[in-house]
């Protein structure tokens, strides 16, 4: 991924420095108009991430390409818990847009978020694909080796043509003041 950004970068005559952080590397480039062009299209700050709208009407082919690129920056193979694959990010605009393009492909990802227990940490959203067909689907877009074998896991969510089909957890009844839209697809 870093020698992909080097060699855009290259392409559109923008230099670059890197600086490395424990696990984790930055790629820096110099250029005000790609600085301005990206806080427009993506967001300032990691907490506002988002991707473009044109990425989210991309087609399937293109979008995979997507994943791939964020998976790699922000994505796990667990390693601990085998057949994990999980994207985090404090973006929940970016996490459920990621989920958005997971379920175009027709995998499955659950959502959750974890309030952290340090008070300048900030919520973040995780992805997890861990049903067998999804997990094995995303793998192979990843070009990841490992396999999962169906299991009992998960047995109320899946995915049903188009449509994800999921059971219901709980339900919690809340007061609101406010419209109400109800948004069905046909």
């Amino acid at each position: 991924l870093i020698e992909d950004v080097h060699r855009i970068a290259r392409l559109l005559d923008v230099n670059t420095w890197m600086d490395y952080k424990g696990k984790g590397a930055n790629v820096h480039l110099a250029s005000s108009y790609l600085a301005r062009w990206l806080e427009e299209s993506c967001g300032r700050g990691a907490r506002n991430k988002r991707l473009p709208g044109w990425v989210m009407v991309l087609p399937q082919e293109q979008q995979r390409e997507v994943l791939k690129a964020a998976w790699l920056g922000d994505g796990t193979l667990n390693k601990a818990t085998p057949g994990w694959l999980s994207y985090t990010s404090i973006s929940r605009t970016l996490a459920t847009q990621m989920r958005s393009l997971l379920l175009r492909q027709g995998i499955y990802g659950a959502i959750s978020s974890h309030v952290p227990r340090q008070p300048e940490k900030q919520v973040a959203y995780t992805i997890v694909v861990q049903r067998a067909e999804s997990f094995n689907k995303l793998a192979h877009i990843l070009g990841f080796q490992e396999r999962k074998e169906p299991s009992w896991q998960f047995k109320d969510t899946h995915i049903d043509g188009d449509y994800l089909v999921s059971g219901l957890r709980s339900v919690k009844v809340e007061r609101f003041t406010g419209d109400v839209y109800d948004l069905q697809v046909p």
